[in-house]
């Protein structure tokens, strides 16, 4: 220690000291100009989000868009072209230049009229903001779902996890058996029972990859089985046949009566469609009100629509469920999106953590099975490209897949591979959510938008075929209103 003091205090010690000082002062200078560097970038590439975020922007966009589509079609519409040639084309044209809308108008002198992420909807002759109204409808939604009634009655159903049996009672509700189905972890490729009353089944089948990959099979005889998809589940059934089987589940959802006698619907058709309704809750809580409306609109005296109301497409239960917007095959993956990126502006408005944010909407996402390709679409983020920045080359990742799925290799090394590309894949998810976290923001992909506009549209015919019509009448607050006294009649609350 001596030592040291005296080479401190000679020459040479104060000499180490000025150019450790030197480095030292070197390295903060070097370190305060790359996070000035950074910060600089951050709020350059805010500031370019902004402007092409801007109507301006969208205006100068779409106007480019416009004059590269409209030399095409005037090509195309010159030789002459059928109108399901046409609107293929018109589909490809939009998703190309990823438009939200397309379409002519004035024929032959045709206009070109083009959307671009429109914010605007149009409901009972009010003008809504589209994320808006998304919002309310899932507030609805949640409202049900949360209520003492329905918490009272998922508490009562009860599931035999030895013989895989989920039972409702003497009474069933879409809703209570669809916060049940959330509490429990349904092993992959396993089959449950759903017993409703009368000790009537439906069948439960649990898919891989994703709690909400389920499918529901219907059982009792063959006269009373509805097919599983809605195209065929109502088609061809008579008007009076389908109006029972409505009014029977909305007593069935409101707690009332459910009708007996000649007006009885079997127990096997009520136990396969509040399973089915169940499953489509869960993957999309928007179904909570949707669906109910398909129902109550489904009871309405046919009598009384006139060839306008007709027109809306929603004047029977088949017309109404096909409406639904989880009718569409592949709907599953748009309303996931959808709603994790509704949440993900949802849960950002009450943090500003980066990291807080990300574990929130992390946990979210995996509870409801996004995939890595969906977060890609989400996020922006390439899966490929942030595992090769990590080291892990497109041949490594190839050669464990390879291994994971060779039904030759011994158990051990396909369980080796299994757990390193879930390494992989966690790790990428955690990069992606945080990357997102810390911009702020994740895309709208196009599965997510065209469900939106499908939930859009539901709304428009359901309204337009009950004529309703608040542009005078209060506007929003009063549209907001009776969607939620309606709902919440329907669910007897």
């Amino acid at each position: 220690r001596a030592l040291g003091r005296r080479l401190l205090g000679s020459r040479l010690g104060r000499a180490l000291t000025r150019g450790a000082h030197r480095i030292r002062d070197a390295y903060r200078r070097r370190r305060d100009r790359l996070r000035d560097w950074q910060r600089e970038r951050r709020q350059q590439r805010a500031d370019r989000r902004a402007r092409e975020n801007s109507p301006q922007a969208k205006d100068q966009r779409l106007d480019l868009i416009v004059a590269r589509v409209r030399p095409r079609l005037a090509r195309l519409l010159g030789k002459g072209v059928r109108r399901p040639v046409l609107r293929a084309v018109l589909r490809a044209l939009r998703a190309w230049y990823r438009l939200t809308g397309l379409e002519l108008s004035g024929l032959p002198r045709f206009v070109v009229r083009a959307l671009l992420n429109p914010e605007k909807v149009a409901i009972a002759g009010v003008e809504l903001d589209r994320t808006e109204l998304l919002e309310f409808i899932r507030r609805v939604a949640d409202e049900v779902r949360g209520s003492a009634r329905h918490v009272e009655r998922t508490e009562s159903i009860g599931y035999d996890d030895q013989d895989r049996r989920i039972s409702t009672g003497d009474r069933i509700d879409s809703v209570s058996l669809a916060n049940s189905f959330r509490r429990q972890a349904f092993p992959d490729g396993s089959y449950q029972r759903v017993e409703g009353p009368n000790g009537v089944a439906a069948g439960l089948k649990q898919g891989f990859n994703s709690p909400r990959n389920q499918v529901v099979s219907p059982q009792g005889s063959a006269e009373e089985r509805l097919a599983h998809d809605y195209p065929n589940m109502f088609s061809g059934m008579p008007r009076a046949e389908q109006e029972r089987i409505a009014r029977t589940m909305l007593a069935d959802l409101g707690g009332g009566p459910v009708p007996q006698g000649a007006d009885a619907v079997p127990d096997s058709r009520r136990v396969f469609l509040h399973t089915l309704a169940a499953v489509e809750h869960n993957r999309a809580p928007s179904d909570v009100v949707y669906r109910a409306m398909a129902y109550k609109i489904a009871t309405e005296d046919a009598r009384k629509f006139d060839k306008k109301q007709i027109a809306a497409g929603m004047t029977d239960l088949d017309k109404a469920v096909n409406k639904l917007p989880l009718a569409p095959k592949g709907a599953q993956a748009g309303a996931r999106q959808l709603d994790l990126a509704l949440k993900f502006k949802e849960l950002k408005s009450t943090t500003d953590d980066p990291e807080v944010l990300a574990r929130r909407i992390r946990a979210l996402a995996a509870q409801e099975g996004l995939r890595p390709a969906e977060l890609q679409k989400l996020t922006g983020v390439s899966e490929a490209r942030y595992l090769t920045a990590q080291g892990v080359s497109a041949k490594e990742r190839k050669a464990v897949r390879t291994v994971m799925n060779d039904k030759n290799a011994t158990a051990e090394s396909r369980a080796e591979a299994r757990a390193k590309v879930e390494s992989w894949k966690q790790a990428y998810v955690q990069h992606a959510w945080g990357e997102a976290a810390r911009k702020g923001e994740v895309r709208t992909t196009r599965e997510a938008d065209a469900m939106a506009e499908r939930e859009v549209a539901f709304l428009q015919a359901w309204a337009a075929t009950l004529e309703l019509d608040f542009a005078d009448q209060g506007g929003k607050d009063a549209l907001f209103a009776h969607i939620r006294s309606h709902i919440r009649t329907i669910y007897g609350l």
